[in-house]
């Protein structure tokens, strides 16, 4: 039984054709996450445009046609990443941001409870410490609240 390449062993797929073997892996696991995506590697010596990315991301539309989705410099994970990120098909973009909403919105309630609840919990604490039938403090917005035993709590607003 041969032994499997190396990720840097280079494998012949072709005579004068060589690629590493790390690189054949990423184009398969493109082609196997969605059949109509394809590698293209652009040999610098027959397009010798300057700047050029050497690798093609390309996608084999229903029309016929091969589209460029994006070009990169290296084949590697991030490739994947990337193919992944703009995949519209597999990837709900607004349920994301209605999840993240949602999130920031209990967080905002969450912080509000606690500060409320932390403010009741003062008045309580001073106001059973106190020997006395009332007693008065002002609270985080300013009020001036009133807690009396015979009449219970009232609040002025302002100070």
């Amino acid at each position: 039984m041969p032994s499997r390449p190396k990720p840097h062993e280079l494998v012949h797929l072709m005579p004068g054709v060589l690629v590493r073997n790390d690189v054949l892996n990423i184009v398969d696991k493109i082609r196997a996450y969605d059949d109509r995506l394809d590698v293209q590697f652009l040999d610098p010596e027959r397009f010798p445009e300057w700047g050029d990315a050497p690798y093609r991301i390309v996608e084999k539309c229903k029309d016929g046609f091969t589209r460029v989705v994006f070009s990169v410099w290296e084949l590697n994970d991030t490739v994947l990443d990337r193919i992944r990120m703009a995949d519209m098909a597999s990837t709900d973009v607004l349920a994301r941001l209605d999840a993240n909403n949602a999130a920031v919105k209990m967080n905002a309630n969450r912080r509000f409870r606690e500060q409320v609840l932390g403010e009741a919990k003062d008045m309580l604490i001073h106001a059973m410490a106190n020997p006395k039938t009332s007693y008065k403090l002002h609270n985080d917005q300013g009020d001036l609240v009133t807690i009396q035993d015979d009449k219970g709590v009232t609040k002025r607003a302002g100070k």
